[in-house]
C-alpha cells in the first residue's frame, strides 16, 4: 500500500491500536509505498483502520490515508490537449493548479490540496494526490509534474506521469 493524502510537510501517524488516542509507534512520509497490510481491519464509530507493517514494526493507520497504486502512464498529450498548447502559467504553483484542474470530476469536488514540496531549480518536478473520485475502485490520481521557468517569465509544463490511486487493491496494474 502506499501513503496518500498527506501534505508534503506531514507525516502519517502509524499507532499502537486504531483511533486516534493510541500512542504512535512510527511515522510514514508521504510518498511512502512500500506499506504491507496485515489484513486486520477495525471499523470504529467515523473510521476505518488497518493493521499495517512498516519500518519493522506493526501498528494502526487510518484508511483515509492508505491505498494501493496502480498502473502509472505518460498523460502530457491529454493535458495539453485540454488546456492547449503550451500549458503555462505564471508561477509554478499555478501550473500545478493548472494541471490538477483538468482531472476534476463532475461528480464532486476533488482533493488536490496535498502538494509536495517541488525539488530542484530549473526545470522543477512536484508530485501531487488528486483525491475523491466518485468511482468504487478508483480513488483518485497521484500527478507527477514537470515544469521549467521560461526566459520570457512564468513556466511552461514539459512532462505529466499519472498514477491511479486504487481503493481495493490491484490486479497487475488495474484497480479492481
Amino acid at each position: 500500500m502506499a501513503v496518500v493524502g498527506v501534505d508534503h510537510d506531514d507525516v502519517l501517524n502509524v499507532r499502537n491500536a486504531p483511533g486516534v488516542s493510541g500512542p504512535i509507534v512510527t511515522t510514514l512520509t508521504p510518498l511512502r509505498d512500500d506499506v504491507v497490510a496485515t489484513g486486520n481491519n477495525r471499523l470504529l464509530t467515523t473510521s476505518i483502520w488497518y493493521e499495517i507493517e512498516a519500518n519493522g514494526l506493526t501498528g494502526w493507520a487510518s484508511s483515509r490515508f492508505l491505498a494501493y497504486l496502480g498502473a502509472t502512464d505518460d498523460v502530457l498529450g491529454d493535458v495539453v490537449a485540454e488546456i492547449g498548447a503550451p500549458p503555462v502559467a505564471d508561477d509554478f504553483a499555478g501550473l500545478v493548479t493548472l494541471v490538477a484542474d483538468t482531472f476534476g470530476s463532475p461528480e464532486g469536488e476533488l482533493d488536490i490540496s496535498t502538494v509536495f514540496a517541488p525539488f530542484g531549480e530549473n526545470p522543477i518536478v512536484t508530485t501531487i494526490d488528486v483525491l475523491g473520485f466518485q468511482d468504487d475502485s478508483v480513488l483518485g490520481v497521484r500527478l507527477a509534474i514537470l515544469g521549467s521557468e521560461v526566459a520570457e517569465g512564468g513556466y511552461v509544463l514539459q512532462a505529466v506521469d499519472r498514477t491511479f490511486i486504487c481503493r481495493r487493491g490491484t490486479s497487475g496494474d488495474l484497480c479492481v
